[in-house]
């Protein structure tokens, strides 16, 4: 559309030195990126005060969307591994395309106040196992209630972060910059069903919120892939 061109007309070019931070974390966001050329380092702060590294993403990928389009500080640090040439755009310039739908775009400002941290409930048993055809298998067994969930590797992804630091907007961001070929949708059933099945306290938002949540996600990310493709 028209708007779509215009919007790409203001796309700022950047080019990127070895080493340059573009993304802090915690930081306020005010800009989500695409890489067009080169590669970079996502990286969480680690058990010890330091840094551990997420993932490595190239050519095509997009990142810092999550606080842009939430109004919250970044959850991760970017650091350019290589020389990067990356494209720009600015959360006033994403939320007038998200203009042409006002549903979407009112929702997502309502996740702004979406500040629950969720957290695992305590003495959860965690059995692993490996299938013959070398499938592996995660299980959680509360020993109270003589409860079992059997986790998908995303459940398995969730589970690991349920410290109750982390916000669901946090763990979807994170599964997404970490899996970006995965479906937003798998993090959202995970929590949904750690959260049915009595294994996740913290949680206000009942399953169907979570679940338009995930649809809120995937619009906004393809809203903004519109601009920068």
């Amino acid at each position: 559309s028209e708007r779509l061109r215009r919007l790409a007309a203001r796309l700022e070019r950047l080019e990127v030195s070895t080493g340059e931070t573009i993304i802090r974390r915690g930081e306020t966001g005010e800009e989500c990126y695409v890489l067009r050329s080169g590669r970079v380092e996502v990286l969480a702060r680690g058990a010890q005060g330091g840094e551990r590294s997420l993932a490595t993403l190239g050519p095509g990928s997009l990142f810092g969307e999550a606080a842009l389009i939430t109004d919250g500080s970044r959850n991760a640090t970017v650091r350019a591994i290589e020389p990067c040439t990356l494209l720009a755009l600015r959360r006033t310039d994403l939320l007038e395309v998200l203009d042409e739908d006002r549903h979407t775009r009112e929702r997502l400002l309502e996740l702004v106040r979406m500040r629950d941290r969720p957290r695992r409930v305590r003495g959860i048993e965690v059995h692993h196992r490996t299938t013959i055809t070398g499938e592996p298998i995660t299980t959680l067994k509360d020993p109270r209630r003589d409860a079992n969930h059997r986790l998908s590797p995303a459940g398995w992804f969730v589970w690991q972060r349920l410290d109750g630091e982390q916000t669901l907007r946090d763990l979807t961001s994170e599964y997404l910059t970490t899996h970006e070929a995965s479906p937003s949708h798998a993090v959202v059933e995970a929590v949904v069903g750690l959260v049915a099945a009595g294994f996740v306290e913290g949680v206000k938002p009942s399953p169907e919120v979570i679940a338009e949540e995930s649809t809120l996600w995937q619009r906004a990310r393809a809203a903004i892939r519109r601009i920068l493709e």
